[in-house]
């Protein structure tokens, strides 16, 4: 199979957690969220859908269904991850772009069985997707609100006495009922979270709002380091 995933159920969606293979030729990516065909996916958490699905095209749960016509699915192969109190997880499952008659009832096993040992992970996998989702809100909240605040600080040439530069400093909130994190840790947790270029080019565009308050003569040169922009000031 050209793509091997685990997906959380999230509603009715499913968010890959993992991927293993050549996700790019999908389009797909731990973290991207994709919307299941409501009829076999419903019939997938039932029990009603076989496992593997040879060839999508001649399958009449699948013929018409928009995600395999979107990803270019020819193959099928996915079963239900459950925690060990019987709650969904998700779903374990590959895919191909081409059919795969060579597949088996053997391999849906050999799937069943990779999602009964999961059974003892997912708990962790839970508590790892609350966090991550925890911090994606915090960090959306703030760049929809706005933020980062910067705050100006000039850079001074000693020999001449002239501003060589502004540094733009990064400040963020205090998040209630979680510890103080600064300004490196929000710039690492949106990197763990997939958020950095969100949160760089948030910061980036706040600091260039000094743009007209400066010499018009300066050049600007914004460049993120961490918890700072410096605009480089040159003559």
């Amino acid at each position: 199979m050209d793509l091997a995933y685990l997906a959380r159920a999230d509603g009715d969606d499913l968010i890959l957690q993992v991927i293993s293979g050549a996700g790019g030729q999908f389009g797909l990516a731990p973290g991207v969220r994709v919307r299941p065909d409501p009829r076999f996916y419903l019939t997938l958490l039932a029990g009603t859908l076989p496992k593997v699905i040879t060839a999508t095209r001649c399958n009449q749960h699948m013929i018409d269904a928009p995600v395999v016509e979107k990803l270019n699915i020819g193959c099928y192969a996915a079963t239900v991850v459950t925690d060990r109190d019987g709650e969904v997880f998700g779903i374990l499952g590959c895919i191909s772009r081409d059919p795969r008659p060579d597949l088996r009832e053997r391999d849906s096993r050999f799937l069943g069985l990779v999602a009964s040992y999961l059974s003892d992970a997912v708990i962790d996998l839970h508590r790892i997707w609350e966090a991550h989702s925890q911090v994606w809100r915090s960090i959306s909240r703030m760049i929809d609100a706005g933020g980062p605040e910067i705050v100006y600080q000039p850079v001074v040439d000693l020999a001449t006495g002239r501003i060589a530069a502004v540094e733009a400093l990064s400040r963020f909130p205090c998040e209630p009922r979680e510890p103080p994190r600064g300004p490196r840790g929000w710039y690492s947790d949106a990197t763990t979270v997939g958020l950095s270029a969100e949160l760089e080019l948030a910061a980036i565009r706040r600091a260039l709002r000094a743009l007209p308050q400066l010499p018009a003569a300066v050049y600007l040169e914004p460049v993120l380091n961490l918890d700072r922009v410096y605009i480089v000031c040159t003559e």
